[in-house]
């Protein structure tokens, strides 16, 4: 253990002398700051929130629900088609259906589906209709309502999102990729070019301890940076949500760090090699959004899943068991894969 701390404490004194412990302190208070002026320019507001509504006379409670949410006008549809065709004539921002039998199903199990339609140039707009729609039709099922909500989208839609949490997601997981599979290895490919960790293995500190220092300071750099940001944006109280996302995360990336530089002789082929593990781990994510075969590829790698479970945890939103797993799982497997490739490599660098 104490030799752990002493590792430790030589990698953070190190980064400190490059400097690199003051660009993990600067740079998560500007993308902070960044991010607290960027979201709202990024995210439209148009207004009115004038909605559709194609109702069955018997609906005529949820109706009147909705016609005393605050924040909608609410304008009556004669039926699906036509509440529909208002939304792309631009004259409302959200069609809503409530089909004969909606009132009697609130709070039924399986629930009833209330069907929506939204203008895709008016998200931040649907969005709020789409709260104020869920709260109109919860007060009038007691005590506990379910409402599912069938969406359907106009030409070239994505689901609204919350542009902060997007903003924070995308930081924060190419922050840790960098931090991982860049910044730790090159203390590493220092102390080969200086022969200081094959110094190491020969006095007798064993290859396992020598990642685990690694391991330990790429976790205390992430867990500095993950604060910081998350903190001054999303309020202290997400900060450990997140962090049970991210440390997984950086643990993987730094395995994968680290056999890049074992695998490697100088700091310069190290860093060649960093740049090239960036891209293959983090350019598959850019099809996590796209056909079932490009998200399948996509979250072979580890980038995918941990910017969804994450975004998902900045939202509030909760993941299913099976998807904390399959994170779990990718994560944790490639940090297996790169922690025994550099430990097989340091091994022989040791004899």
């Amino acid at each position: 253990m104490r030799n752990l701390r002493a590792l430790v404490l030589k990698d953070l004194l190190w980064s400190i002398r490059e400097l690199e412990f003051l660009v993990y302190l600067v740079v998560p208070v500007i993308a902070a700051v960044g991010i607290r002026l960027l979201a709202p320019l990024m995210t439209a507001t148009p207004t009115p929130t004038d909605i559709a509504v194609a109702a069955a006379p018997s609906e005529a409670v949820l109706v009147q629900a909705l016609r005393d949410a605050p924040l909608l006008t609410v304008h009556a549809a004669s039926d699906w088609a036509a509440a529909q065709a208002m939304v792309e004539a631009r004259k409302v921002t959200t069609a809503v259906e409530l089909p004969a039998g909606t009132t009697v199903g609130l709070g039924q199990t399986p629930p009833p589906t209330v069907r929506l339609f939204h203008d895709t140039r008016s998200i931040s707009a649907y969005a709020k209709a789409r709260k104020m729609i869920t709260q109109a039709l919860e007060r009038v099922a007691r005590p506990e309502p379910a409402v599912a909500f069938a969406e359907t989208y106009a030409s070239g839609a994505s689901s609204p999102f919350d542009m902060q949490a997007f903003l924070i997601e995308v930081a924060l997981s190419f922050a840790l990729l960098f931090t991982g599979v860049f910044v730790v290895p090159l203390t590493l490919a220092e102390e080969r070019e200086k022969g200081h960790f094959e110094a190491l293995l020969l006095a007798g500190t064993s290859v396992r301890t020598l990642l685990a220092g690694k391991a330990a300071f790429g976790l205390l750099m992430t867990t500095l940076v993950s604060t910081l940001l998350v903190g001054l944006t999303s309020g202290p109280l997400s900060v450990l949500p997140a962090l049970l996302h991210l440390l997984p995360a950086a643990l993987c990336f730094v395995g994968l760090g680290l056999a890049t530089a074992l695998l490697v002789q100088t700091r310069k082929q190290a860093e060649l090699g960093a740049a090239l593990v960036m891209m293959v781990v983090a350019v598959p994510a850019f099809g996590a959004q796209g056909s079932p075969a490009m998200s399948a590829v996509a979250h072979a790698f580890p980038l995918a899943p941990l910017s969804e479970g994450l975004r998902a945890t900045l939202e509030g939103r909760g993941q299913p068991a099976s998807a904390w797993a399959f994170e779990l799982g990718i994560l944790f497997g490639y940090a297996a894969l790169g922690f025994a490739v550099a430990g097989w490599r340091a091994r022989r660098l040791a004899h």
